[in-house]
């Protein structure tokens, strides 16, 4: 990422063409060609000029736009565990910090861009200790048993 290039002109345009250089039709189909790999990774290795902030807002807009946010939400918060939680959801060490710096993220995002959501994703986050993931729980896709099981508690599909 180049500080001085990153946010100059019309810096939507300039990633979205770089998305369908790569041969996806949209943000969401470009993500899902790196599931679970956090957004500053897919930035700084898929793309150029481009910030980790700036994709998840280009997803979160397309997600609206297409009344698609349960679906952002659950590969955002895919994306954020990868990130944060890099041993597991039960490793020990920093446990409680890691889970917390997860979750904030995560609902930052969710309260910038899709702000209606935010009490039914503090739902998701509060079911999966109950699903008693294993300590090395790291999601690997969206369609993570873990994830599916919290989202369909606190977010069933009819209430998107």
């Amino acid at each position: 990422m180049t500080d001085k290039v990153t946010w100059v002109g019309d810096w939507k345009e300039r990633i979205h063409e770089s998305i369908a250089s790569s041969g996806a039709s949209s943000i969401e189909d470009f993500l899902a060609l790196f599931p679970c790999v956090p957004y500053h990774k897919v930035a700084r290795d898929h793309l150029q000029n481009c910030a980790a902030i700036q994709l998840v807002q280009l997803q979160f807009e397309f997600a609206v736009q297409t009344n698609n946010v349960r679906y952002a939400a659950i590969d955002c918060l895919s994306r954020e565990l990868a990130d944060k939680l890099k041993r597991g959801w039960g490793h020990h060490v920093h446990l409680d910090f890691n889970r917390a710096n997860t979750f904030s993220s995560w609902i930052v995002h969710i309260r910038n861009y899709a702000p209606k959501y935010e009490q039914t994703c503090r739902s998701v986050w509060e079911h999966i200790p109950q699903l008693n993931p294993p300590n090395d729980w790291i999601p690997k896709s969206t369609a993570d048993q873990y994830l599916v099981a919290a989202f369909d508690t606190g977010w069933p599909c009819e209430a998107t």
